[in-house]
């Protein structure tokens, strides 16, 4: 009984180490396994890069005059020419017929200012007779006006100087009347009489004035109205007979025009093959063997003999690094060899206000470079000393936009110690390609800088076993 019993316990006890030893290994095939890293002291340089374009600095336009038949075009986009190198050609052909036109347009326009000479002529004449009518007219309605006010102001004094004499009169009568107090006489009652016959007359002589006065204001509103109108004729018929020789004076200018692009089309007559004026690279072409010229430019030079510049634009990370006079690096491949030398930026602006990147522009002295050639565009900043110092790696960004790195935190339980990775969020003061200066952390914590699998807050982990860096 004893042996069975004993048998019994070995049996259990070892499928408690079987399945402690199963247990083990499968939760070591469920756990995270992350490397970890310090934050520490290192100095942090910044390295930026961006391509670019070899263009010229300058752009020359290439045009001929405008509406020329293009009988062959000998250059390429992107192909170098040199000043004096043939471009393109007109069509002599077609120049002659254009010269034609020419000559019989400005006769047409000749034409048609002579007979509109001769009619101006008739037509000032007119104009001179109507205009000589309208100043008389003009001249009598302002006479008019200062004859007729003059009437009514006259006769608003010949009656303001009789109602003076009524009232010197009535004073007199009323005074002799005040003499008679107390009396009851016939003379009393004359004077009675004779003093409301003054008093009658005087009032009808205010009515009178007033009646003056008005018609004094109706008769100035009505000339005023009546000179305004000849006025405004006049002013009509001076402007009419300054539009009459407009005419002429147009063609005139017309006939300039077209002769001076007479002459344009004599000299391409004599010569019609198109030649560069610089050292350039074709950079743009409007025209080709058939069509006709338009009124612009017929291709597009970039000049060789100002020099060259860089264009390259840089994500928003450089914008508070990149400022006029920095020097960065230029660097490309150039007929076989490497060519690297540093100038300074000549210009920096924003080129997009979403992403805000940004442009810059280095002038490249050096000639002998092939305009249209793609660069590398370089630069580092100086380095500056941070305390806490992780690789980018660790550094994550949440939907918010605000980083993030995990630390982890150990506890123990009945198996051993156990980890787990918690969400940090930090600060982020600088940054390069490889590294972060942050500050939410401590040098003493342990920070996941690369997992085997996806990690959370709160996720199990296991370490690897590492050293602290030394930066």
């Amino acid at each position: 009984m004893k042996k069975k019993l004993n048998k019994w316990l070995i049996i259990f006890f070892t499928c408690m180490i079987a399945f402690t030893i199963i247990s083990r290994a499968v939760d070591n095939l469920c756990i995270i396994k992350v490397e970890t890293d310090y934050a520490g002291t290192k100095e942090l340089a910044k390295s930026l890069e961006a391509s670019g374009e070899l263009q010229g600095k300058d752009e020359v336009l290439i045009n001929s005059a405008e509406g020329l038949l293009v009988a062959k075009v000998i250059v390429e986009v992107g192909e170098e020419v040199k000043s004096g190198e043939l471009l393109y050609q007109i069509d002599v052909e077609d120049i002659q017929k254009l010269i034609s036109q020419k000559k019989d347009e400005i006769r047409n326009l000749e034409l048609q200012s002579e007979e509109a000479a001769k009619q101006n002529e008739s037509e000032q004449q007119r104009s001179n007779l109507n205009y000589m009518h309208l100043v008389e007219n003009y001249e009598a309605a302002i006479l008019n006006k200062t004859r007729a006010l003059e009437a009514i102001r006259y006769d608003i004094d010949q009656i303001w100087q009789k109602q003076e004499m009524l009232r010197k009169e009535l004073s007199a009568e009323q005074q002799e009347y005040e003499s008679l107090a107390g009396e009851d006489t016939e003379d009393k009652e004359e004077k009675e009489g004779i003093i409301e016959e003054l008093e009658q007359q005087l009032n009808i002589l205010v009515s009178e004035v007033s009646e003056k006065e008005n018609l004094y204001e109706q008769t100035q509103d009505e000339h005023d109205s009546m000179i305004r109108t000849a006025r405004q004729e006049l002013e009509k018929a001076d402007v009419d007979i300054v539009i009459q020789g407009t005419g002429v004076q147009q063609n005139e200018i017309l006939i300039n025009q077209k002769q001076q692009e007479l002459s344009v089309l004599y000299n391409l007559r004599k010569n019609p093959d198109i030649t560069s004026p610089v050292d350039g690279i074709v950079k743009e072409l409007f025209v080709a063997a058939g069509t006709r010229t338009v009124n612009g430019a017929d291709m597009v030079l970039l000049n060789k003999n100002t020099g060259l510049e860089v264009a390259a634009v840089f994500t928003q990370e450089g914008k508070e690094l990149l400022h006029e006079g920095l020097m960065v690096n230029v660097e490309t491949l150039q007929h076989g060899q490497e060519y690297n030398s540093s100038f300074p930026v000549s210009s920096v602006r924003i080129v997009d206000q979403t992403s805000q990147a940004i442009e810059i522009r280095v002038d490249i002295p050096n000639s002998d470079l092939m305009i249209g050639s793609n660069v590398s565009v370089n630069f580092t900043t100086g380095a500056k000393k941070y305390p806490l110092v992780i690789e980018r790696d660790a550094l994550h960004l949440d939907a918010e936009d605000k980083y993030y790195v995990f630390v982890l935190k150990s506890r123990e339980t009945l198996l051993g110690e156990e980890w787990k990775a918690v969400k940090r969020e930090v600060r982020v003061i600088d940054k390069n390609e490889e590294y972060a200066a942050i500050e939410g952390v401590l040098s003493t914590e342990e920070i996941i800088i690369e997992s085997s699998r996806y990690v959370e807050n709160g996720s199990r982990v296991k370490k690897a076993e590492n050293e602290k860096k030394q930066y």
